[in-house]
């Protein structure tokens, strides 16, 4: 892990990870042999009060308390500094389905060799198994608000590793929703839910207890310009080795290397909380009006292993807490509790540990203080998320909720020069025919307005003022491919991310500009995707180490978004 030390007058509130790859999961259940991987598994909780019902199937995950409760999976190192990870996976049930949701963001246009792919074994007999591949949106940059799935594919009966073409089930239609987000040029986002019906015609037969077969895979693919094509996999459980790449039809990986899904709500390993874990005021569950004031703690637990059954550290934890407000007509239920430290800092939590998390003082104010009076019975809920500070997986058994940030300054006419970002390539596979690993960078940006009050608030609609989300993630050139809808595609495994929020200290709107730099300010080579400058790519020696440098400013004279040719200060080596 990076240490980040204060420069100049740049606090920086995020933190930055060394790119190393792995292929450690954290979040599986120690249970006896049996013919699947018995430390991979995923248990879908039934939805709960608080959520207010079943997911509603309209592609927009985003404030649908449906999902409250649910199982959270983050498929990958979530960058700091912005609240969008590349890949998470949530599921819920109710009394007749399961659900699922995916939320999938990356930096060039859409593209419909995109696929989300689903394999299930209901009875361990090859003639129930099934198989989706799902491609959610077509060709481009077009924004989409609840519309079916671009093209869905399914398959009967897995004999002989090969599989058997069906027609696709009614359901399927209607049931699989999906809506895209565009934010500037370097944004391009999908959500997809689901609603697989577990009786009736075309149902998904799974049983209501014990476990059942479960594979998912996410094929993130990117075309650069001269129509060469990579493909980025974020597959559950991951593959033993990462020689071991296939083609969606003719090789799915073997059925026994499969995870385990179960329907009965566990016991799964990951990181939880239980209803009692959530106190105030040293251990009570009593809230105290003016002049005392309240303080919120929660203890969450952690029993993460990895594919093999070693007890894992859960990294960089956060929890977030909320308050009902009943008998407040005038505000929406479940409103987040209005002191400082909520959340409290991400932590890691140890292995088989608890860590509990604080918030400041919260005092009732004048103007709630009747509602609150008349009203005394409220509830306190927590939600949690992770944000992973090493490339170690994050499960979160039964919690699945929003995150909220602060940011650090830029000042006006200074220069904010971030840490050095190493590659180390030294664990990665030689790729064949090379004597270098090819890098690609790519680089995420999006203008936030910024609210004291309230920390942030992400101006979807509009761009807002004042704040900057800078990220960018990294992506190895394997020289493997994969055929997808025939045509050929390189497969590109990710290696990490980092990245920055920051906040301009100025009345005037900023106009930023940022550049990713190369050894001693060295400048890098443009990459080829869609001929934008939010590409870069590294040759580095196997075995060598590469170095990345980062300058942003906030009062630049081009327009926003353009880049630093010549920065007014170096950045350091």
């Amino acid at each position: 892990m990076f240490a980040i030390s204060k420069l100049s007058k740049f606090d920086i509130w995020s933190r930055g990870w060394p790119w190393l790859l792995s292929l450690v999961l954290s979040g599986a259940l120690m249970m006896p042999a049996s013919a699947r991987n018995a430390n991979y598994r995923l248990c879908f909780p039934s939805v709960t009060w608080f959520g207010g019902g079943s997911p509603v199937v309209d592609g927009n995950i985003s404030g649908d308390a449906g999902w409250r409760g649910g199982v959270r999976y983050i498929f990958d190192n979530m960058t700091n500094g912005t609240p969008l990870s590349n890949v998470i996976v949530q599921g819920i049930k109710d009394a007749g389905n399961l659900y699922l949701s995916f939320a999938v963001h990356k930096s060039q246009l859409f593209n419909t060799a995109d696929t989300i792919v689903l394999a299930f074994d209901p009875t361990g007999s090859p003639a129930d198994m099934r198989l989706m591949a799902i491609s959610p949106v077509p060709n481009g940059g077009n924004v989409i608000t609840n519309q079916p799935a671009h093209q869905i594919q399914f398959w009967l009966n897995h004999t002989n590793n090969t599989w058997n073409p069906a027609p696709i089930p009614a359901w399927m239609n209607s049931q699989v929703r999906v809506s895209t987000t565009v934010i500037g040029t370097s944004d391009f986002g999908y959500t997809l839910e689901m609603k697989i019906p577990l009786s009736g015609a075309g149902s998904f037969p799974l049983p209501a207890s014990g476990d059942f077969g479960l594979y998912l895979n996410v094929i993130r693919t990117l075309v650069d310009a001269n129509n060469v094509a990579t493909a980025a996999e974020d597959s559950w459980p991951p593959p033993p080795d990462t020689s071991l790449l296939f083609d969606i039809v003719t090789n799915t990986p073997d059925p026994n290397t499969w995870g385990n899904g179960n329907l009965a709500g566990g016991p799964c390993n990951g990181v939880y909380i239980n209803n009692a874990d959530i106190t105030v005021n040293s251990g009570t569950t009593q809230l105290n009006f003016p002049p005392g004031s309240n303080t919120f703690v929660a203890n969450v637990h952690n029993n993460t292993v990895s594919g093999t059954g070693v007890a894992q550290t859960a990294p960089q934890v956060q929890a977030t807490f909320f308050i009902a407000n009943f008998g407040f007509p005038q505000q929406q239920q479940w409103t987040q509790i209005p002191t400082g430290n909520n959340p409290p800092p991400a932590q890691d939590i140890g292995a088989n540990a608890t860590q509990a998390f604080t918030t400041s003082p919260w005092t009732v104010s004048a103007a709630d203080l009747p509602t609150y009076q008349a009203n005394p019975h409220q509830c306190v809920m927590v939600m949690l998320d992770a944000l992973p500070a090493s490339p170690q997986k994050a499960l979160i058994v039964n919690n699945a909720a929003v995150q909220n940030m602060d940011f650090p300054t830029v000042q006006p006419h200074r220069m904010f020069r971030g840490f050095v970002a190493e590659i180390a390539t030294a664990k990665f596979e030689r790729p064949e025919g090379r004597d270098r690993q090819i890098i690609d960078l790519l680089v995420r940006t999006r203008e936030v307005a910024v609210s004291k009050e309230r920390g942030m608030e992400l101006a979807h609609a509009k761009v807002g003022r004042g704040g900057l989300l800078w990220t960018v993630d990294g992506y190895r050139h394997t020289s493997k491919s994969i055929v997808i809808g025939g045509k050929k595609f390189e497969v590109v495994t990710s290696i990490g991310a980092f990245g920055y929020g920051l906040r301009y200290a100025s009345k005037t709107a900023p106009k930023w500009r940022y550049q990713l730099f190369g050894e001693r300010g060295s400048k890098l080579v443009p990459g080829k995707y869609s001929g934008r400058y939010n590409t870069y790519q590294m040759q580095i020696p196997h075995g060598r180490s590469g170095f990345v440098n980062v300058a942003i400013e906030g009062d630049a004279k081009t327009p926003t978004g353009g880049p630093v040719e010549k920065p007014s200060d170096q950045p350091p080596r």
